[in-house]
């Protein structure tokens, strides 16, 4: 699989700005907000990575010529420039205070830079491979780098040397993170194989195949309780570490997992690329929570839906009748626009509706993608309604006729998301790391809009 989804997007499960790049520029913004995206300029090659730092104050990119720049997300000011010596920067990552930066190159060389300071903590070799993950942990003393081989590190980050080095999988190691307390390493690999490490030793605490999928997000429980997993193919599954046994089943969400961390009460915030406009959690018994205040959606593991603040003094259970799900595992998909009581569930047949939260009662049903609808997402006007299926396809809905306006085709899962205007523009993720977007008004107008990955 190409890494560059991980690479090309950053974001918060608890925050609401996006960083992207794509082939042409690199853009931060509010998905679906009301102001148009910011880009950074100018770029000497194409950003290959970036990061945003903790407190959504920075940006960081990383181009081809091995670059590394920090901008202000506010305004677009680059701050300051470091390296380029000619290696693609392929991993950056900002620490949890938000005053280092770690960046990590093609050629496996790993470097932490000071940003007060604008210089060098370390430069060192993680390995003759790519550096294609990267870890603080939660107090800053120590950076993990995972490499293409299968090779994980740690070392402080004043250091050139590491304390520790270990194979760690068969397979480039695509996730890492330290528990809460920093004693413990959890990283996740391409092959779909996951694990837990002693941080200060590399003793493994357990090993899992979690699934014959990319493992892209890793998290470790407050406690050290629990482990989390996230995969390219959008799924959330959380573990005990103590007997390796799966709490919630695997289901689909928005698109591949980016970023997850655990809260205090065992609940998982977590992102995905592109990230929905609703912030997004899953309890350790499969309940998923999508806020966007003042609203707050409970899908359970049976397909019912649960809406808060309560309407009438009572809670939403969402069917035909306002009363309950028929069936089992019905919704998929959720979303809601900024503007206006109306929302739209996506269900495991193909079939979008939408909701008066006032009511509550169905006003529309559309037909939509065969198979499971992936994902449901309003412009952010509310005007149209973008429905990502099952079966590789976006479908453009007006949202007050249902009649399809347009389709974009792809050659394998995605993701979809608009992007605030002007022009309406919708942004798509593919499974193999590519990102496109889309002008609306060159997308729609009856006809499929042609929007096969090249």
């Amino acid at each position: 699989m190409d890494i560059q989804f991980l690479s090309r997007f950053a974001c918060f499960p608890d925050g609401e700005l996006i960083v992207h790049a794509d082939n042409e520029a690199v853009w931060v913004g509010h998905p679906g907000g009301p102001e148009p995206p910011l880009e950074l300029a100018p770029l000497p090659s194409p950003a290959d990575s970036v990061a945003l730092s903790p407190d959504e104050q920075m940006v960081a990119t990383g181009s081809a010529d091995g670059s590394v720049r920090v901008w202000s997300a506010d305004t677009g000011e680059c701050h300051a420039q470091y390296g380029g010596n000619g290696s693609p920067v392929t991993r950056l990552l900002f620490s949890a205070d938000s005053q280092r930066l770690a960046s990590g190159g093609a050629d496996g060389v790993m470097t932490v830079w000071d940003i007060p300071a604008a210089r060098a903590l370390a430069v060192a070799t993680a390995s003759s491979s790519a550096v294609t993950s990267l870890a603080f942990s939660p107090a800053g003393d120590s950076v993990a780098v995972g490499t293409a081989d299968g090779r994980v590190t740690t070392r402080p980050p004043d250091a050139p040397e590491p304390a520790i080095g270990f194979d760690a999988h068969q397979a480039r190691v695509l996730s890492l993170a330290f528990s809460p307390d920093g004693q413990l390493l959890a990283s996740g690999a391409e092959d779909g194989t996951a694990a837990v490490w002693r941080a200060a030793t590399g003793e493994r605490v357990v090993g899992l195949a979690a699934e014959p999928a990319a493992i892209t997000a890793v998290a470790v429980s407050v406690d050290g309780r629990l482990f989390a997993t996230g995969n390219e193919l959008t799924r959330v599954l959380v573990w005990e570490l103590e007997t390796s046994r799966a709490y919630s089943e695997p289901r689909p969400y928005a698109g591949p997992v980016a970023y997850m961390q655990f809260a205090a009460d065992d609940t998982i915030g977590f992102t995905v690329a592109p990230p929905p406009s609703w912030s997004l959690s899953i309890s350790f018994d499969g309940l998923i929570t999508y806020t966007r205040p003042p609203w707050t959606f409970t899908v359970t593991t049976d397909g019912r839906v649960t809406q808060s603040p309560p309407v009438g003094g009572e809670g939403l259970m969402l069917s035909s009748d306002g009363a309950v799900i028929g069936m089992p595992t019905t919704v998929a998909a959720i979303d809601l626009p900024r503007t206006g009581t109306l929302f739209a569930t996506g269900v495991w047949n193909g079939t979008v509706t939408l909701w008066d939260i006032q009511g509550p009662r169905p006003v529309a049903e559309f037909a939509g993608p065969g198979g499971v609808v992936q994902r449901v997402a309003f412009s952010p006007d509310g005007d149209l309604l973008a429905v990502t299926g099952e079966d590789n396809t976006v479908r453009l809905l007006e949202t007050r006729s249902g009649q399809c306006v347009g389709t974009l085709f792809f050659d394998c899962k995605i993701t979809a998301a608009f992007t605030a205007g002007p022009p309406l523009g919708l942004l798509v993720a593919d499974r193999a790391g590519r990102v496109f977007e889309y002008e609306i008004a060159n997308s729609v107008g009856g006809q499929s809009a042609g929007g096969q990955s090249s």
